[in-house]
């Protein structure tokens, strides 16, 4: 697998076509179908999931929520340094397998990292944990 300009456009021009086009289909099935799956009813483990990834805890149930409050695992979803280190280390392996320049492999790694850290809220310890493996690296 090689990298160049021309797979790198056609990378982008494939996302930009698709992503807005999943996101027209979705809202027509949702309005098409009045049982379509909807995220909001979602089983406690894909909830539980989405905070941990996310940090959001806005789809896990109240009773669930409950439990964690009383239990003091409510911890666990606040998105940390761990996080992005986890990420990063599961992109590391992942671009293990892509033979392009090194630099390249570590600018896009943190460039992805960077696209989490902002999708999940900017918070300071995720951005400190970034900060430290772009020094590190």
């Amino acid at each position: 697998m090689t990298f160049n300009l021309a797979s790198l456009s056609f990378l982008i021009w494939t996302c930009c076509n698709l992503v807005p086009r999943s996101l027209a289909h979705h809202n027509w099935y949702l309005n098409k179908f009045e049982k379509y799956p909807i995220f909001n009813q979602c089983s406690s483990s894909i909830a539980f999931g989405w905070a941990m990834l996310t940090g959001s805890k806005k789809f896990i149930q109240n009773e669930d929520l409950n439990r964690f409050i009383e239990t003091g695992t409510m911890h666990l979803f606040a998105v940390s340094g761990l996080h992005v280190g986890f990420f990063y280390m599961i992109l590391s392996v992942f671009f293990k397998w892509i033979y392009i320049n090194h630099k390249i492999k570590l600018l896009l790694k943190i460039m992805m990292c960077g696209t989490y850290i902002f999708l999940i809220g900017n918070p300071y310890s995720a951005i400190r944990a970034l900060l430290m493996i772009s020094m590190y690296e």
